[in-house]
């Protein structure tokens, strides 16, 4: 296979390149123990990661055309199943913000080379980490495992993946460099480790292919995921236990936010530490974990993940640039690449340690955390040195006779002269603004209609003597799923009704006796199980219906041989400590507005009797509400040319989602922020504590229209629709 280790390299070729230079003519990609080889040419490659359903065609040439701007040439995505093949052995889908080929293609057009991360596991806090939730009903199947069901599932969809994507690849000329299988797999399945080598070697796609943060099979290359992976030891692990392999980091966190927790920052300083410290460790590939997050559009985000993703890294989940980490990481891959031949020339690089300055002593002492990378030209003279602190506090080195003061956790590059050509604790000034915000239109006629809690007769139902599990029901096609049942036990005037089952993280369940709301519960854990208590009072009845709504979160990314996802209520349900789990009960998928499809601009809005006072319905659960509105032509041409940032600000309500012209959003929830609790990265810091973690939803620019845009909310809880705004940075 052309990408084993022996090929012939030439040094004096290594350096940088760009997708441009190759476009249309097959080229080969191999790797030697530095680098990633295109035509036997070392290559540095920075990738910006950017998943493609988290945004929209439209926005794909403008993030492209940043993604040039911010000096990398490549792209990273993954490929994700459950988009794709949501029904089994159905043709997949392709459609709107699925179509990765359009995704392929625009990245094609804008010059930059791709890493396709096949997976099939994603984990990337995606519902189900990527897996569709019909391989529960596959019998006796056991993820990510040597297991027949599951290799029979997963290397179907990776084959077919690698037969559908034959135009894109490097040797038909397309931009196709990298590719991946699994996914950060740590189970300890050495068969199916194997098995992943084996596949990939049958499929012979002809470029290398990585696995990441775990375990990984003799065929491909073993990457990092961290926030630092110099730091955490990877580079000397690696370095020993696989030393023809090149240093290769595939996510470079810029972490996510979760519901109920406050937003998570990292400085731009300590992320172009973390990167200008990997090139000079002898690191060749680097990616953001995510360059754009995007946003987690109707139900694809994983358990309790927000629907704007990774907020904070180099473009906001809108695409708008977020200053001043977007231009001071620019400014690091600037500098990598005008070095890149010197960089790569080198096969090894060494780490000295240098003198640092001890204050209680005052003497010149060595230490572990400073130290020099040093790079010199093929003749021997010398040529860049990277100083590298990463001590939490200003500390002061001494390389070669020079007094240098270094701040806290910085690298510093110089040229041969011993000159500072880059400090990554100093962020320039000259920043690209955002347009600022405007509002659209302040003020929205809206109407009001009240989902009916008896649906019966209504949609089409199933009942059983046995409570059903969520998903086997509903495909997890809604998030929501009805369980009533009718109540014949004699209660008093007041008396307290206790409810007791097992429930699912991730989940909210609302209560109601006939059509009274009596409260919800709602887990803000991510992933198991729990035993749900609710108590309530009700008026002297000896007949009714008790209703319990359960809304799930989302399913949790992460998926392991036997951990299987569920939702909805489990096992034994109690009430007043008399199981009624096998008294008839009635099983509802969704709502009735879902059935009758009022999100679709083109369903008639009389199928439901709207209202136009919405004040009466500001405290009530499961309220529907539709208005209408127009957008300045400048806006909604920009939309289709140059991608602006239309959003909804949905701050005034509780939780429920939103949808504009019939494309799902995603879950708004405005619940407070929390700053306890901690992310696995020192480096963050939580910021707008106690204030709800998303209050702007984005809306994709091709949905914008110039006149009669349909949005439509279904609140679960209740909010002052009225607030609503629609907003756009003009």
């Amino acid at each position: 296979m052309i990408f084993l280790t022996t090929i012939s390299v030439s040094k004096k070729e290594a350096g940088w390149l760009t997708y441009d230079e190759l476009a249309g003519k097959p080229y080969t990609v191999a790797y030697d123990d530095r680098a990633i080889t295109i035509n036997g040419k070392r290559t540095m490659l920075l990738a910006a990661v950017i998943h493609y359903p988290r945004s929209s065609p439209a926005m794909w040439k403008d993030l492209f055309n940043k993604v040039k701007l911010n000096g990398l040439n490549t792209i990273q995505t993954y490929v994700f199943w459950n988009i794709h093949e949501k029904k089994r052995g159905q043709k997949y889908n392709f459609d709107f913000n699925y179509d990765l080929f359009r995704f392929l293609d625009l990245a094609r057009e804008a010059g930059l080379f791709v890493n396709l991360r096949i997976g099939p596991y994603v984990c990337a806090e995606w519902n189900y980490g990527g897996l569709p939730v019909w391989l529960n009903n596959i019998p006796n199947m056991a993820f990510r495992s040597n297991n027949e069901p599951w290799k029979k599932e997963m290397g179907r969809f990776v084959t077919d993946v690698a037969r559908m994507v034959e135009p894109y690849l490097a040797r038909r000329g397309g931009p196709i460099i990298l590719s991946q299988i699994e996914n950060e797999f740590r189970d300890g399945d050495p068969e199916y480790i194997n098995w992943c080598g084996k596949l990939i070697e049958d499929l012979n796609i002809q470029v290398p292919w990585i696995m990441c943060s775990g375990d990984s099979a003799n065929q491909t290359i073993l990457a990092c995921n961290s926030c630092n992976c110099v730091d955490d030891g990877f580079v000397e692990e690696h370095s020993t236990k696989h030393p023809h392999q090149p240093l290769m980091w595939t996510e470079n966190e810029g972490w996510f936010e979760q519901w109920g927790t406050a937003q998570a920052t990292r400085s731009p300083q300590d992320l172009a530490y973390s990167v200008l410290g990997w090139i000079a460790a002898g690191g060749s590939y680097h990616a953001y974990y995510m360059w754009h997050g995007g946003n987690n559009y109707g139900l694809s985000a994983a358990s309790m993940i927000t629907t704007k993703y990774a907020y904070d890294v180099n473009l906001h989940s809108d695409g708008t640039f977020n200053e001043p980490k977007f231009s001071h990481l620019g400014n690091v891959h600037r500098i990598t690449s005008k070095y890149a031949s010197v960089l790569l020339q080198q096969d090894k690089v060494e780490r000295v340690p240098i003198p640092v300055w001890n204050q209680h002593t005052s003497q010149w002492v060595i230490s572990t955390e400073q130290f020099a990378y040093e790079y010199t030209h093929t003749n021997g003279s010398h040529s860049l040195t990277f100083l590298y602190s990463k001590s939490k506090v200003q500390v002061n080195v001494l390389y070669h006779h020079l007094n240098i003061t270094m701040s806290a956790k910085s690298v510093l590059m110089l040229d041969r002269d011993d000159t500072v050509l880059f400090n990554t604790s100093q962020v320039g000034s000259t920043l690209i603004r955002s347009k600022s915000q405007q509002i659209v239109k302040s003020s929205l006629s809206w109407k009001a209609w009240k989902e009916p809690i008896d649906g019966l007769n209504k949609v089409p139902v199933i009942k059983s003597n046995q409570l059903l599990e969520q998903l086997n029901v509903t495909q997890d096609d809604v998030n929501r799923m009805w369980y009533r049942v009718q109540v014949n036990q004699q209660v008093d005037d007041d008396q307290d009704v206790n409810i007791s089952f097992k429930a699912r993280h991730g989940s909210a369940y609302l209560f109601f006796v006939n059509d009274e709301f009596k409260g919800q519960v709602v887990s803000m854990e991510q992933v198991g199980d729990f035993k749900l208590t609710k108590n309530f009072k009700i008026l002297k009845k000896n007949n009714y219906i008790l209703s319990v709504l359960s809304v799930s979160f989302g399913l949790h990314n992460g998926v392991h041989k036997n951990q299987k996802e569920y939702k909805g209520i489990l096992g034994e349900f109690l009430l007043n400590n008399k199981d009624i789990s096998h008294d008839l009960w009635t099983h509802q998928k969704g709502l009735l507005g879902d059935h009758l499809g009022i999100v679709d601009p083109n369903v008639r809005m009389d199928v439901v009797p709207w209202d136009d006072d919405v004040e009466k319905y500001k405290n009530t659960p499961l309220v529907w509400y539709v208005a209408e509105f127009d957008v300045p032509n400048k806006v909604s041409q920009l939309a289709v040319n140059n991608p602006v940032s239309v959003k909804i600000d949905q701050g005034s309500l509780h939780r429920g989602h939103v949808f504009v012209n019939g494309f799902d959003l995603g879950m708004y929830y405005t619940t407070p922020g929390k700053c306890e609790g901690s992310v696995p990265c020192s480096e963050f810091v939580k910021d707008m504590c106690g204030k709800p973690t998303q209050i702007y939803y984005h809306i994709p620019p091709e949905l914008v229209k110039e006149r009669r845009n349909k949005i439509v909310i279904i609140e679960e809880i209740g909010g002052n629709v009225k607030d609503v705004q629609i907003v756009s940075n003009e």
